[in-house]
């Protein structure tokens, strides 16, 4: 078998290291661009799904909201056409005839209700009726 010379040999070894880190760098570099084009696109769907539930969630607590308010007003709105109510802010007279009966409607109804701190009721902005007994003119509001 004849011999090679020691520097081809040196040569050959140092080709095929050559080859072997070159490929092992390409593939690096393959996986590393894929990987890096999968992260970006995989953060931009992300932030674009983030997005959309965003404005969902808005779009639903403005819509909650809204109901919210158009219930209150509804209430609001039939307070004002009942009778009980309505004489009691006219007539002074029939006002201390209901004053306990209006305490008890009216004080169930803002027990049930937890928004509602106190219910006023004004005539010509004179006080005539608070449910929290402690207000007995508008100074404190």
């Amino acid at each position: 078998m004849p011999e090679t010379p020691k520097g081809l040999s040196a040569f050959n070894r140092s080709i095929r290291m050559q080859l072997v880190v070159g490929t092992v760098l390409i593939l690096t570099a393959v996986v590393l661009a894929l990987t890096t084009l999968i992260a970006r696109n995989a953060t931009r769907l992300l932030e674009e799904q983030t997005s959309v539930q965003l404005d969902q969630l808005s779009t639903q607590s403005a819509r909650a909201v809204s109901d919210f308010l158009d219930a209150r007003t509804a209430t609001g709105d039939l307070w004002w056409a009942d009778t009980l109510l309505l004489s009691v802010v006219k007539d002074p007279g029939l006002a201390a005839v209901f004053m306990p009966g209006l305490s008890s409607y009216l004080g169930k109804y803002a027990q049930n209700e937890p928004w509602v701190g106190n219910v006023i009721i004004l005539r010509d902005s004179e006080l005539v009726f608070s449910l929290n007994p402690e207000v007995d003119d508008l100074t404190t509001f």
